[in-house]
């Protein structure tokens, strides 16, 4: 028999992810963008399980499960709360509303539909019942440092620092950081494995693969959620036809994304322009001038045409979009190298979270889905349709549009179409 799950969220947004999510596993999807009509879909519908946003407009997500268990007797469908909230507010609110677990927003399917599962299996036994002063628990005091890796930390690094700082490519870590760092992360007898594997590195050994397929067999969405779920640091790359799309992780978390071989479309130039933040000319005095170091953002920001912000929102929106473009591929070849921090992911440290990059990314593959069905080729050439266009008030043009309008003449192919726009190929 088909499950029943109500799905309730002010943004519209997220429920048309949830429902497509969960429709696709096999669930049959209600939605309610407000506490009202959560209530009013209890009152008809059979539940199983209520999947609610912590934080809504007249009833919070909190007072709604209240409201379900207290007023409306639904005390055996266990629910889960949608929130952007930390973890330890978030243990409070689970024991204020008696749900059963939590998914933290900006969330991918695939952690979406291992919640939903778990919580659809849950025993009525363990469903919490909800308590308003329960006192929360007694936390756990830091455990002292072992004096003894204190002390082989130190001496370690005096060896080690300039290693460290070599895959850096700054001035930090000192020595001293370094030492403090390895004291809190290994015990005394552990520090000598980690020498010898330093050392290994530094004379030129292999940095080993940790992770390596094929993105027809296992897809790239899977191998990213599992990357982020266990906070993985390194370097993951996808080869496909001559192109190539580095991520950089840290503790599960994007650095940067890097593209090679690409359209021109993602080129950090493109993006600044597109933002009134550089116009063509100071973009070409830049790319010949050598002032500020190999890279273009960081020449721009020595030579003040923009601000480390300016930089920062361009660097986000150019890693976004390549890792979009990424997860397009369908065939490729992928391999992850643990541990490795490149200069340019060091120096940006975005810290992009991948499931908001997955939700989104994956929104506009059924979007792409769409447009392929319209225009199967980008090789194709586009024509004015005059007896379409009379249709339409052309004064209602905005200015992205307008520049596709314009740049259709029937000569030029669609690629040629969305290089000439300067826009995203799925944007145009």
């Amino acid at each position: 028999m088909t499950q029943t799950i109500l799905v309730v969220d002010d943004s519209r947004t997220v429920r048309s992810v949830v429902e497509r999510t969960l429709s696709r596993a096999g669930y049959r999807v209600l939605l309610a963008a407000s506490g009202r009509e959560a209530i009013e879909h209890a009152k008809g519908e059979k539940l199983d399980l209520v999947l609610v946003d912590l934080v809504m407009p007249e009833m919070a997500g909190s007072d709604l499960c209240v409201h379900l268990r207290d007023e409306m007797g639904i005390t055996e469908v266990p629910f889960v709360l949608m929130s952007s909230r930390g973890s330890e507010a978030i243990e409070e609110v689970l024991e204020m509303t008696g749900a059963v677990d939590a998914i933290h927003k900006p969330f991918g399917p695939e952690a979406l539909r291992v919640v939903t599962a778990k919580a659809l299996t849950t025993s009525m036994d363990s469903i919490r019942p909800f308590s308003h002063s329960k006192p929360p628990g007694p936390r756990e005091e830091p455990t002292e440092t072992d004096p003894n890796a204190l002390a082989a930390s130190r001496r370690l690094a005096e060896s080690l620092g300039s290693v460290v700082r070599q895959f850096t490519g700054t001035s930090t870590p000192t020595d001293e950081q370094v030492a403090l760092a390895l004291s809190h992360g290994f015990s005394a007898e552990s520090l000598a494995d980690t020498a010898q594997a330093v050392r290994g590195i530094a004379l030129g050994a292999t940095v080993p693969i940790a992770l390596e397929g094929d993105a027809s067999i296992i897809p790239l969405p899977d191998v990213l959620q599992v990357l982020q779920h266990q906070r993985l640091s390194g370097v993951f790359t996808i080869h496909k036809a001559g192109r190539s799309i580095v991520i950089c992780f840290r503790d599960g978390v994007i650095d940067i994304a890097l593209g090679h071989g690409g359209e021109r479309e993602f080129l950090l130039g493109r993006y600044l322009i597109e933002r009134k933040a550089i116009t063509e000319g100071v973009l070409e005095a830049t790319i010949d001038s050598q002032e500020g170091g190999p890279w273009l953002g960081g020449r721009l920001l020595a030579q003040g045409h923009i601000n480390k912000d300016t930089l920062q929102g361009a660097l986000r929106q150019q890693s976004s979009e390549l890792l979009y473009e990424a997860l397009r591929w369908n065939r490729g070849s992928y391999r992850f190298e643990p541990g490795v921090f490149r200069p340019e992911a060091n120096d940006a440290q975005l810290g992009v979270p991948m499931a908001s990059v997955l939700m989104e990314g994956l929104r506009r593959i059924d979007e792409w889905r769409l447009i392929e069905e319209k225009i199967q080729s980008f090789d194709l050439v586009l024509e004015h349709r005059r007896d379409a266009l009379a249709a339409f008030n052309l004064s209602d043009l905005d200015e992205e549009e307008d520049r596709i309008l314009q740049a259709i003449d029937g000569k030029r192919t669609v690629s040629e179409i969305v290089e000439h726009s300067s826009m995203s190929s799925f944007a145009a």
